[in-house]
């Protein structure tokens, strides 16, 4: 099932984010029109997916292997793409932590190692960095979900 867009959210909240057919993640328009969002159109908050693996750089909007679906009637939207000797999979959701973050996972099911590249733009974070994490100006970039866990919890991942 290829969807063009769909709105994750929470039952009640005002964050909303929407998940287009490749799997990338954005503030809805519903949350643009209500001025939940103060931004210019140019400036829109955009979390994408790229996949390195051992053939090429795979994009999730121009792979024809794109396959994606909606997890048993939930908003969590799950986008597949094939990789050689399987899939990566990714899926994208909310959580009601600090008035709602979109959670962006992200799982190798091939045998075979592969890279990921999250692009952003307009993406805010300041949660607190635990070394060895990437940093950039001293905030912290992404964490895996493994160290999240482990890490003291901030307000990682959201859009101001």
């Amino acid at each position: 099932m290829s969807m063009t867009s769909v709105r994750i959210g929470l039952r009640g909240g005002t964050a909303l984010a929407e998940v287009d057919s490749a799997g990338v993640v954005t503030r809805s328009a519903r949350a643009r029109r209500s001025g939940l969002l103060r931004r210019r159109r140019s400036e829109l908050s955009e979390l994408g997916w790229w996949v390195a693996a051992d053939d090429r750089w795979h994009n999730p909007r121009r792979e024809p292997s794109r396959r994606q679906r909606m997890i048993d009637g939930t908003p969590v939207v799950e986008t597949k793409i094939a990789v050689p000797s399987g899939d990566v999979v990714q899926r994208a959701f909310m959580v009601a932590d600090h008035g709602g973050c979109v959670v962006m996972e992200i799982t190798n099911e091939s045998p075979t190692a592969v890279v990921v590249a999250v692009p952003t733009t307009g993406l805010v974070t300041d949660a607190a960095s635990t070394p060895p994490h990437p940093t950039l100006n001293n905030s912290p970039m992404l964490r895996d979900a493994c160290c999240a866990r482990r890490a003291p919890s901030g307000r990682a991942g959201h859009w101001s």
